[in-house]
């Protein structure tokens, strides 16, 4: 039997987002908090969840926040909801973009089919649960931009430690050439698509452009910022063969 916790101030909004679940996942054992601190220690107590619904704008702390929290002892799938503005999006974008569960976040109202995808995609099929702090122990480069012209583009070697559609990790004793912010160009190798199970894999080199998000002695901390279908397919297969 599936269980699910709802994270949720507003009376009418936890009634809703209840009837949802069960419509969507027969059978399931629903519970409530209606604050962080209530969330965290449900989680603490019990972390048997399939599944965690946060509502951003909570009475003792904002959305990311309570779900940064949660994380510290839950390694299952989070759903953010929020009514959609600038703010929302923004600190969404900023914070959760390594997060493939948190990051697609749910818009308010919430709707049946919204809800039903995502579960079948991250409940049901366990897709991408959470940051992937797996070691992967793949070889990786980042170069950075120049300073100007005629000056050396820095760059950083190093050691593929997770990745997601948002962002990635590389560990490297490089770290220090490169500044926060920094925008740059991620190459890693990853599977070809359509090639027989049975076959020796075939890997290409793939670029994703991003910047520099966060820095952490010799890890470096990458967000995406552009990324074509084709490289998105690509590192799904990837991300799936990882798993």
């Amino acid at each position: 039997m599936k269980r699910v916790l709802i994270v949720d101030h507003g009376k009418a909004a936890l009634v809703m987002s209840s009837e949802l679940i069960k419509e969507c996942i027969s059978g399931v054992t629903v519970e409530i908090a209606r604050t962080g601190k209530e969330a965290v220690e449900k989680v603490k107590m019990l972390n048997d969840y399939d599944l965690i619904l946060v509502e951003f704008d909570m009475p003792d702390a904002d959305g990311i926040a309570i779900t940064n929290m949660i994380r510290r002892h839950h390694d299952g799938p989070i759903f953010v909801s929020a009514f959609p503005d600038d703010i929302v999006k923004g600190a969404m974008n900023k914070e959760m973009y390594a997060f493939d569960d948190a990051r697609d976040w749910l818009r308010k109202p919430l709707k049946k089919d919204q809800i039903k995808e995502k579960i079948e995609l991250f409940v049901n099929k366990k897709f991408a649960v959470h940051r992937r702090f797996f070691t992967l122990g793949l070889d990786s480069q980042v170069v950075g931009k120049a300073a100007g012209r005629g000056k050396r583009a820095p760059k950083a070697d190093g050691i593929l430690q997770n990745i997601s559609f948002g962002g990635a990790c590389i560990c490297s004793d490089d770290a220090k050439t490169l500044k926060n912010k920094h925008e740059l160009t991620l190459t890693i190798m990853v599977p070809e698509e359509g090639k027989s199970k049975k076959a020796k894999p075939v890997f290409s080199k793939q670029n994703f452009k991003g910047k520099v998000a966060w820095k952490k002695d010799d890890r470096i901390g990458i967000e995406f910022t552009k990324m074509t279908e084709s490289q998105r397919k690509k590192l799904e297969t990837f991300i799936l063969a990882s798993m």
